[in-house]
């Protein structure tokens, strides 16, 4: 799909014009097409349904005027003088009921010849193709007007039992009245298709001697389809009977059209249903045709057992021809109207667009720095040149206000300059006084930490003092408790001695009892054999006692290896306490030394405690002394860090001033720089 919105203006109003000049000529286009289309339809099916009733008309008058005749001969004295004499003649005969009717006398031929000639000067029988004259009592033809093969036949024993002429002579005998009968065609009774037409013939009052037939062919009814009043060149009426079959002939197939053709479009069959109206359907050859349809309501006027229905129609391509006439005209004037709007469209888009165009370039000039740009575009009166107007009123304010940055950037470059020189000595100034600052301050930091050590290491030779003393009385105490607990642990050493030996004793019991278990186990085993030996003797019943055996041998073995284990702890223990028995002695002699020992050290603590003492009171003099000099040198050090914090401030304000004089200066610059891009 196009983007309308990447398109240049010039094209997007050019396709809009022509877009807003051909959509209202289509569409007003398309609605005569629509209205002519439906004004054609209602005009073509208004004279169709006027063609078909004229049409419809006319064959009902014409069925009743060729009745009115059938009916002024029926009742001629011509007609009815014949039928006597026709009678007399068959009675004279002496001709069989069943038989037929004999026409080949001379006497006959006298008759039918007088009878022709009083009807030729009949002026009703100028339409008929035949006339046939049936004695009513037995159905015999006793006259024929012109040469027929059913003359003298009986209708009602022969071939033609059953033919539409049997059967309409048949319907006037039983009602007493006249009859139509439905088109047909029998080789017998004509080539042609015909439709009979009968009348009674009662000379002697109401007794019905015989029955007139007319035989009309399908010709009159063609010459009335086909008459004045059709309509355009593919307009055509014609008939169709109840099994859909043409009556008549048609425009496309002639007379091969009767009684062969079957039309089932939906109209004919709406008018089988008696209904009547117009719409568009297919005819018999599958062509869709606006048609006007109707029943003739010969089943309700003569009370036959069928009715004819007339269809008159024209093709729709024909009808709408007009419309083909009107949808190339509104082309045409569609076509004009797309030229006009396409040349009128791309002239006024071209006024709008060429300026708008040179409006841009000028736009983009100034956005490159060219403030120098001059419009050529000749003045107008239009928002166009309003807008040329008001761009060159802009580049002029540009240039102005331009000239005015500029000299207000010289202006702001120099006063940074002098800014920035300052704040540089002002940083440096700074820096130098926080340098001294430092200094000072380091070296009473150095000074206040030497006397905070010093007062930590009095406070902690009085506080070692103190607690010397208190250690030198503690191990005072102490010596004269070492003193006893020696003795105590020389008796418990006694003791110890004591209980060893016992143990030994004991050892030595302990090895006699794991001989005595070993002896034991030796016998187990021997037992455990002999048991074996006697549970194999026993075979199958000693298996119980082998496994016991067995079981018995092994806890002795067992047993062994378990005295063998007790006997090799036993001797550890036993040099164990061989040894401890040593070791307290060796203690018992050391506990003694010891003792004296301890009494010589509990004389040097109690001299050492009285030396402790003096020192520890000397001590926490030096030590009170050091924390008031510590105090002194804390508050130096607090007036040092204030003169410091307030030195390393005016030196970071010195720096943010050097750093905003140089973002100025940048600033200055850039301005500078961008006010010299623009052409003034």
């Amino acid at each position: 799909m196009v983007n309308l919105q990447k398109m240049n203006l010039g094209k997007r109003l050019s396709l809009y014009f022509i877009l807003a000049a051909v959509v209202p000529v289509a569409c007003l286009a398309l609605a005569l097409f629509i209205y002519g289309q439906a004004s054609l339809k209602r005009s073509s099916l208004a004279q169709l349904d006027v063609l078909r009733k004229l049409k419809a008309s006319r064959v009902t008058r014409f069925v009743e005027r060729e009745f009115g005749a059938l009916d002024s001969l029926a009742n001629a004295a011509e007609i009815q003088q014949a039928v006597e004499d026709l009678q007399e003649y068959h009675a004279k005969s002496a001709a069989v009921v069943e038989g037929d009717f004999p026409v080949g006398t001379p006497e006959y031929a006298q008759l039918r010849a007088r009878l022709r000639a009083e009807l030729k000067h009949n002026d009703d029988l100028g339409t008929m193709d035949n006339l046939f004259l049936v004695c009513a009592n037995h159905g015999h033809v006793m006259f024929a007007l012109h040469q027929s093969l059913a003359e003298g036949k009986r209708l009602a024993g022969t071939d033609f039992h059953g033919s539409k002429l049997s059967t309409l002579w048949q319907q006037t005998v039983e009602t007493g009245r006249r009859q139509i009968s439905d088109l047909f065609q029998h080789p017998q009774l004509g080539r042609t298709p015909s439709f009979y037409l009968s009348a009674p013939v009662s000379p002697e009052g109401d007794t019905m001697q015989a029955v007139l037939v007319l035989q009309v062919e399908s010709a009159s009814l063609n010459s009335l389809m086909a008459s004045e009043g059709a309509f355009g060149e593919s307009g055509e009426t014609y008939l169709v009977g109840d099994d859909q079959l043409m009556r008549t002939e048609s425009r496309a197939l002639g007379a091969e059209a009767v009684l062969k053709t079957r039309v089932e479009g939906q109209t004919a069959v709406k008018a089988m249903e008696q209904a009547e109206g117009n719409d568009i359907s297919q005819d018999y050859r599958g062509v869709p045709v606006l048609s006007s349809y109707s029943h003739l309501g010969l089943d309700e006027a003569y009370g036959c057992p069928f009715d004819w229905y007339i269809l008159a129609e024209i093709d729709q391509d024909e009808a709408y021809g007009l419309i083909r006439e009107l949808r190339w005209l509104t082309l045409g004037l569609s076509l004009s109207a797309l030229v006009v709007a396409a040349v009128v469209g791309i002239r006024v888009a071209r006024g709008i667009a060429v300026p708008i165009s040179g409006l841009a370039d000028a736009a983009n000039q100034v956005a490159g720095g060219n403030l120098m740009v001059e419009l050529d575009l000749p003045e107008r009166g239009d928002e166009v040149g309003a807008l040329v107007a008001s761009f060159r009123t802009m580049t002029d304010m540009l240039r102005g206000q331009t000239r005015q940055v500029q000299t207000s950037a010289h202006q702001l470059g120099a006063a940074i300059s002098e800014i920035s020189a300052t704040a540089m000595q002002l940083a440096a100034s700074s820096s130098e006084t926080s340098a001294a600052v430092t200094e000072v301050g380091t070296t009473v930091e150095e000074v206040r930490q030497t006397s905070q050590v010093s007062s930590e290491k009095a406070r902690d030779v009085a506080d070692d003092s103190g607690e010397l003393s208190a250690t030198a009385l503690d191990g005072r105490a102490a010596t004269d408790d070492a003193l006893a607990g020696m003795a105590r642990i020389k008796e418990e050493m006694d003791y110890v001695a004591e209980s060893t030996v016992q143990l030994s004793e004991q050892t030595q019991s302990i090895g006699e009892i794991i001989g005595t278990v070993t002896d034991l186990a030796d016998q187990s085993n021997l037992l455990s054999v002999n048991a074996a030996i006697e549970a194999a003797k026993a075979g199958e019943y000693g298996k119980g006692f082998a496994v016991v055996a067995q079981e018995v041998r092994s806890l002795a073995d067992q047993s062994k290896e378990a005295t063998k284990q007790i006997r090799t702890i036993l001797n550890d223990i036993q040099q164990a306490t061989s040894a401890a028995v040593m070791a307290t002695e060796r203690a018992s002699k050391s506990v003694s030394a010891g003792s004296k020992l301890a009494g010589q050290a509990g004389q040097a603590i109690r001299d050492l405690a009285d030396g402790v003492e003096d020192s520890a009171n000397a001590a926490l003099q030096i030590a009170a002394s050091n924390q008031e000099q510590l105090a002194g040198i804390d508050q130096l050090v607090v007036a040092i860090r204030s003169i410091d914090e307030a030195s390393t401030q005016n030196l970071t304000g010195a720096s943010q001033l050097e750093e905003a004089s140089r973002s100025l200066d940048q600033l200055g610059h850039d301005l500078n720089e961008m006010a010299g891009r623009f052409q003034i």
